[in-house]
């Protein structure tokens, strides 16, 4: 798949790249930093530049693509972004969505109306198409800038995200409100870690490349070497929070590994100490050290 959207002068404008893979990203986070290990080069990606960050898609999760921002903030572990999206297009009636009116008066159902019957017309407004017919490339952070600044990109608190929508009355016939949907949420800023921001488009792709092969590293393992896997993830997080020292650890685990069907065994961190079960089973048993 070409790297490089370009804007689109039909419809909508796209700035984001839709890569596509099979990934869980929470297994790649890194551990615990000590502050004062903490390298953060403020200069690299400095406030007001673009930064490019991974995302989840809303409706498949496991799906993720490269977005962009600009540096909002520093802070001493995090980096805040403001989001962009494109520009409103929409016309309604031939008015541009802002500037158009709701709700409506109300008025009589055209003759021969069905419920197929369209009562405004949406369309696109290309007013722009100088400007907007040019290529911009989402790897390039001066392409976004400059969307930025002819506006064909807008602060993402800048756009309403409301649509319209027709209410009929048997008494009082139509008219046109706005709605919005409560669990299409916009965030205008997000904070992520300082180690998952990235200068480049090509260094946030690396990302994704290294999450799907992660995952083609998992799909090879065994039942059994994937049951180490998780069982040495659980004791290596209780010895990182000192509910176990390393010499339990390694006792644990060879107590683990010694029983039937390791395969099926799960273990978890619990009040304080270490528990396991088959996964079948409901009842969660206590390792006593």
């Amino acid at each position: 798949m070409n790297k490089r959207a370009i804007l689109s002068t039909k419809l909508h404008y796209i700035l984001c790249i839709n890569t596509k893979y099979n990934t869980k990203y929470s297994d790649f986070l890194g551990g615990y930093t000590k502050m004062s290990e903490l390298k953060i080069n403020r200069k690299k990606i400095p406030i007001g530049e673009v930064a490019y960050f991974i995302r989840q898609y809303k409706d498949k999760p496991h799906m993720y693509y490269v977005d962009y921002g600009t540096v909002e903030e520093h802070y001493a572990t995090e980096i805040v972004l403001q989001l962009y999206v494109t520009k409103e297009r929409r016309l309604i009636n031939g008015i541009p969505y802002n500037d158009f009116t709701t709700p409506t008066e109300w008025r009589k159902l055209p003759k021969g109306w069905t419920y197929s019957t369209e009562l405004y017309e949406l369309d696109t407004d290309m007013s722009d198409y100088k400007i907007a017919s040019r290529s911009f490339y989402v790897d390039n952070p001066e392409d976004i800038k400059a969307a930025i600044a002819e506006g064909l990109l807008v602060k993402i608190q800048d756009k309403d995200f409301s649509y319209i929508e027709t209410e009929i009355d048997r008494k009082l016939g139509f008219r046109l409100i706005r709605k919005s949907d409560p669990y299409d949420y916009h965030p205008s800023w997000i904070s992520r870690p300082y180690y998952e921001v990235f200068e480049t488009y090509e260094e946030a792709q690396k990302k994704i490349f290294a999450i799907e092969a992660e995952y083609k590293r998992i799909s090879e393992l065994s039942d059994y070497d994937w049951s180490v896997e998780l069982i040495d993830r659980a004791l290596n997080r209780g010895i990182g929070l000192s509910i176990i020292t390393e010499h339990q650890g390694e006792q644990i685990r060879d107590r683990l590994l010694a029983m039937d069907r390791v395969e099926d065994i799960e273990v978890r961190l619990y009040n304080g100490g270490i528990q396991w079960k088959y996964w079948k089973n409901k009842r969660w048993i206590t390792i006593e050290l």
